[in-house]
């Protein structure tokens, strides 16, 4: 096989696997958080659910912290078309969730996209001083209690400005809500402080 060969086939398997994580993503239920009764001042809630719940399956929350400046919509991502805005070529959270339920399928793997109406939280939590501290606990308590029936591991997860939520969370908070095992900082510690 010469270089040239080599090279069509392989990017004609890298399309087709896009392709098919992409349409996996298009599988998943995506919710608006309110409907679930996630509700919470200046906060907007997108959860992707898989179709169906495996009973007694490991079940992993994962809440994605927005990056400063970004929608949700491009958080998400899709197969751009011509004339489509770039950003939803960017992250593509919902095919990485996607990948995630195809590579482990005995695991409910459900991804909450948080953005706030200031598009940074660090600006969110300045502005809700007197709340923050209880709204941060009612998140996860809220999202604990919401899929209580299958025993829900927390992963806070963050990009960017998004690593300010994990950071005033545990700046304030009397107590670590104990659901919450693991932190993702994708460049997003530029909040820390000593």
């Amino acid at each position: 096989m010469n270089k040239d060969s080599f090279m069509k086939r392989s990017l004609t398997l890298i399309a087709l696997i896009l392709i098919h994580f992409t349409l996996l993503a298009q599988n998943s239920v995506k919710i608006n958080g309110t409907e679930k009764g996630l509700s919470y001042p200046d906060v907007e809630i997108l959860i992707d659910e898989p179709q169906s719940f495996i009973p007694g399956a490991r079940t992993e929350v994962i809440l994605y912290a927005l990056p400063n400046g970004t929608l949700i919509e491009w958080t998400v991502g899709k197969k751009v078309q011509p004339g489509d805005d770039w950003h939803l070529d960017v992250h593509h959270i919902a095919a990485q969730t996607a990948f995630l339920r195809a590579q482990d399928p005995k695991c409910n793997y459900i991804t909450i996209y948080l953005k706030t109406k200031q598009k940074a939280w660090n600006n969110w939590h300045k502005q809700h001083l007197d709340i923050a501290k209880e709204t941060y606990d009612r998140l996860f308590a809220d999202v604990v209690e919401l899929y209580k029936d299958y025993n829900p591991s927390l992963t806070i997860s963050s990009h960017s400005g998004g690593g300010y939520l994990i950071f005033n969370y545990f700046r304030i908070a009397n107590r670590i809500n104990p659901a919450i095992k693991r932190l993702v900082f994708l460049d997003s510690v530029y909040g820390y402080t000593t």
